[in-house]
């Protein structure tokens, strides 16, 4: 009979690594070389063929190269692909196991590598007890209360240890004795993203698809109330549902995928529409009670820049996207600072129900600078850049429709830049060619930094990430990121990039218009916020049927 398992000729070809147990409590000594031979070789070993290249999920691994070897309890494995006629790799392999197993708590405390020897190849292989995987557990209930537990499993190792597991139920073993969960698959990854668990949990579904729709969304409301604590960021919540709507199914289980969708989303404060503007009435109505200290807080801000004085004050913002109601507020705000002029970043435009609305307003501002941002580019020619979001897709067909020709000719003719003596102006990044596609983020700061100071300019005002923000060179070639505060601008050899943050859509968590004053007689930067009721702007992107994502995004602040 030919050989499926691979069995040591003598205990001369078993090695052993040694490392102490990986008992929890140091209670289970490894086997011997001696021990592990007689356990190979004991009459009772089953070669567990019926467990490997199956078709059925719930019958054990669908990889034909996996080997499998059942004896007293304990389970053998090896993988054809990882024999080796070097001996110090597969040792390697089983190094690198062990060290995983001592900074990572995924295996059971029981389980054991060592190599093996046989003819001119060297394989590495595990022996672990046998335990049920989440695969042989039976009703619905139990299976699914275990997924849960899966990916909970997987998301801790995830944030604590920056390792990725493989999130299949066929790689997931409980033991009752111990009453805890233990990954069985020796290979990890790297960290697991959003989307990653989304095909984990979305996967479920061809497994069992006879379950009826309801079930799936009742799993998905569980699912949900055991990663609330775990995700607290609206941003993930949104990649886990996108990642759930984008997987590959066929279309008999369309309606499984919703109910699922349904479950995670209802009642969901990052997801649940209602829940949001709950929140949104709920911040509202605290903002309406600390009004009166603002309102004093504010007076003192004013009185800083007296009607009577000549106004010397620029009002800097950028990224209204569309929403009329925040640019009105931040216009307000301004003129109550008397600002005599203002300098706007781009992107008039995008996303928001009101295009037409914002452009008017911000071409009759007196003693403006106006630049042109990418979305402005798009507006003015009905043309999409490869690599645009899918947000700026799904609204760029509708604002092109909604502009007036006089709006696209005015969009398409403003600068790309504005440079003075010693500052500069742009979109998105003054190392840009194109100055309105680049970020200025944690990877390019720097070299943007680099790029001012070669081209003598002490100051760049930019736009396009929809977040206030200070990038910060100084003499001694030391960087630093700062949070908007007030700043003293063209002080000694300092290099700064500003962003004063979004008017229309802020990406900073915080859901008020974002704007910046510059005081040109004493050189001083402020950063300010303009509150707003979105119930307009809300309503408008239902009427036209605008993307969801808009609305929460406008309410989160993200």
């Amino acid at each position: 009979m030919t050989m499926w398992f691979p069995l040591p000729s003598s205990v001369d070809d078993i090695q052993l690594i040694e490392l102490e147990s990986l008992s929890e409590g140091g209670g289970f000594s490894p086997f011997t070389s001696s021990q592990i031979y007689e356990l190979l070789h004991d009459s009772s070993a089953h070669e567990w063929r019926e467990r490997v290249g199956v078709t059925n999920p719930n019958d054990g691994s669908g990889k034909s190269s996996t080997r499998l070897l059942l004896t007293k309890n304990l389970v053998f494995k090896t993988d054809t692909s990882q024999q080796t006629p070097f001996q110090i790799d597969a040792q390697e392999y089983i190094e690198r196991l062990y060290k995983t197993s001592r900074e990572v708590p995924l295996w059971h405390p029981q389980k054991q590598w060592f190599t093996m020897r046989l003819n001119r190849y060297w394989w590495p292989i595990s022996v672990c007890p046998k335990l049920q995987t989440l695969r042989q557990l039976h009703g619905w209930e139990e299976r699914t209360r275990a997924w849960i537990d899966m990916i909970l499993f997987s998301l801790s190792i995830t944030k604590e240890y920056d390792v990725g597991l493989d999130c299949n139920p066929a790689n997931f073993a409980w033991d009752s004795s111990r009453d805890r969960l233990y990954y069985i698959d020796d290979e990890v990854y790297e960290r697991l993203l959003p989307r990653e668990f989304a095909e984990a949990i979305v996967t479920r579904i061809p497994e069992e698809y006879q379950q009826p729709h309801h079930q799936w969304e009742q799993w998905g409301s569980q699912l949900q109330q055991a990663l609330l604590p775990e995700w607290t960021d609206g941003l993930i919540w949104r990649q886990l549902i996108e990642g759930i709507e984008s997987y590959p199914l066929t279309p008999l289980l369309q309606k499984h995928r919703i109910s699922l969708i349904k479950g995670l989303s209802q009642g969901n404060p990052h997801l649940d529409p209602e829940v949001r503007r709950a929140k949104r009435r709920q911040a509202q109505a605290k903002a309406q009670a600390k009004a009166q200290a603002r309102t004093a807080s504010q007076a003192r801000l004013l009185a800083a820049y007296p009607a009577q004085r000549e106004p010397q004050l620029t009002c800097i913002f950028s990224d209204t996207h569309g929403n009329i109601d925040a640019l009105e507020a931040v216009l307000k705000m301004a003129k109550e600072f008397n600002v005599d002029s203002y300098m706007f970043l781009g992107d008039a435009v995008g996303y928001g129900p009101f295009p037409h609305e914002c452009v008017q307003r911000i071409a009759e501002l007196p003693n403006s600078i106006c630049l042109r941002g990418n979305h402005d580019q798009m507006a003015s020619t009905g043309k999409v850049p490869k690599g645009c979001s899918r947000l700026a897709r799904e609204t760029l067909n509708w604002t092109y429709e909604q502009l007036t020709t006089e709006d696209k000719q005015w969009l398409g003719a403003l600068l790309l830049e504005y440079r003075d003596a010693n500052w500069l102006a742009v979109h998105g990044a003054p190392q840009d060619p194109e100055r309105i596609y680049a970020y200025v983020y944690e990877m390019t700061y720097r070299e943007n930094l680099q790029h001012l100071r070669e081209k003598v300019i002490a100051a760049c005002f930019y736009g396009h990430t929809h977040v206030p923000f200070i990038y910060r060179l100084q003499e001694n070639n030391l960087d630093s990121k700062l949070p908007p505060q007030t700043m003293q601008l063209f002080e000694k050899q300092d290099v700064l990039l500003i962003n004063p943050g979004s008017v229309g859509m802020p990406r900073d968590r915080d859901p008020r218009a974002s704007f910046a004053l510059w005081d040109r007689k004493t050189n001083s930067l402020t950063f300010h916020r303009a509150e707003y009721h979105q119930d307009t702007i809300i309503a408008a992107i239902k009427k036209n049927n605008l993307p969801e994502d808009l609305i929460s995004r406008l309410e989160m602040g993200w």
